[in-house]
Formats: C-alpha cells, structure tokens, sequence
C-alpha cells in the first residue's frame, strides 16, 4: 500500500511548487489551480512515468479541474 511520509497543503505559487521534492508526498491542493496539477503531471512524466507512484494528490474546493485535467490525471494513474 501507498505511504505518504508527508502532507504537503500547496498554496505557493508554481515555481515554489517547483522547488520542493515530491516523492512520499501526499499535495493538497484547490482543484482549480491547474497550475500545480500541471507542475505535478510535468514532473511525473519527467521522472519516467514511474509504475507506482510515491506521491498522491487531493484536490480541494466546489469547482472540479477541466475535463482535460482530469483526463492527464487518469491516465498518469496518480493517486487522487
């Protein structure tokens, strides 16, 4: 089973995101700010779409991300 060493809520901007390291990381997030997702799916990709992810991710708020989004985060199979 998955394990997050830490929980990390991100209301930084972008490039702090961007900074930080991800692995055993459960992000926090508004699920409005596509910036991050997009930062988070960047770095997915970028580490060679690992088998398992060691990261998570929950999205926060009334309004859904776009449909796009949603779509990235399916079929990078990140826990969300």
């Amino acid at each position: 089973s998955l394990h997050f060493e830490t929980i990390r809520l991100v209301a930084s901007s972008v490039e702090t995101f961007k900074e930080l390291s991800f692995p055993n990381q459960l992000i926090v997030t508004p699920a409005s700010r596509e910036d991050i997702i997009l930062a988070l799916l960047d770095y997915h990709y970028s580490h060679g779409q690992l088998k398992e992810p060691d990261y998570g991710l929950i999205l926060t708020g009334f309004h859904p991300p776009s449909q796009t989004i949603i779509e990235k985060l399916r079929k990078a199979d990140i826990p969300t």
